[in-house]
């Protein structure tokens, strides 16, 4: 939120009193409220209302800020949730996710293995957070997503960050799909087939020929 918002969220929050039937803010509390919650929109927090207004648990009480952020960011994220993310990719946190642990992995590793890799994930939650906020992506990021039709201008995950300035990143999106280095990616790297069907390198085939040929050679 900036300084165009502060009505409105004035707004909202004296609505919220009215609601509760409780006093309503004084300068000073309205403003450590706005703090913190400036890192997201004024509509992330105003849906977030209407979600503790829903909550059965929390829903009775006039919200905190911290009630407010939790709402927007869905909770506390697992390494469960992290590794599904990751396996469904069709979220920027998802693509993000599984670029961390690894396709293969994803597939082919254990359970315990996969955790202790979500768990790297969730160290590096607020470094993605920042990423998704100011659409900071690496052009690498944006191919992946761009691979699984994701668009990196939503929310991270649910009512996580999302991009402040969607037309720069949009641009950005734009050049990539036309880049030398995406369509070559996207040509060699199929995510989604079996192993049977990845492409293979013609260099690496040419050794592999070598390698075959001599080992012949040497048997006879």
């Amino acid at each position: 939120m900036n300084d165009s918002d502060k009505a409105e969220f004035k707004s909202l929050l004296d609505g919220l009193a009215d609601y509760y039937r409780q006093d309503k803010l004084g300068k000073i509390a309205l403003q450590i409220y706005f703090s913190a919650l400036h890192d997201y929109s004024i509509e992330q927090v105003s849906n977030a209302a209407s979600a503790h207004l829903a909550d059965t648990k929390s829903g009775q009480y006039y919200p905190k800020a911290a009630d407010l952020i939790k709402q927007i960011d869905g909770g506390n994220i697992s390494p469960d949730m992290i590794i599904a993310a990751a396996k469904l990719h069709n979220t920027p946190l998802g693509c993000l996710a599984r670029i961390h642990i690894g396709t293969w992995d994803l597939d082919h590793q254990d359970a315990f293995y996969l955790r202790q890799r979500a768990t790297e994930c969730l160290e590096l939650l607020q470094t993605w957070k920042e990423k998704a906020k100011f659409g900071d992506y690496t052009d690498h990021e944006l191919s992946v997503m761009i691979k699984y039709n994701v668009d990196p201008t939503q929310p991270l995950l649910h009512g996580l960050a999302k991009a402040d300035d969607k037309n720069q990143l949009i641009t950005r999106v734009s050049a990539i799909k036309k880049s030398e280095r995406h369509l070559k990616f996207i040509d060699k790297h199929d995510y989604t087939s079996n192993s049977e069907n990845t492409v293979v390198d013609p260099d690496i085939k040419n050794q592999i020929a070598i390698l075959t040929k001599n080992i012949t050679i040497k048997r006879s």
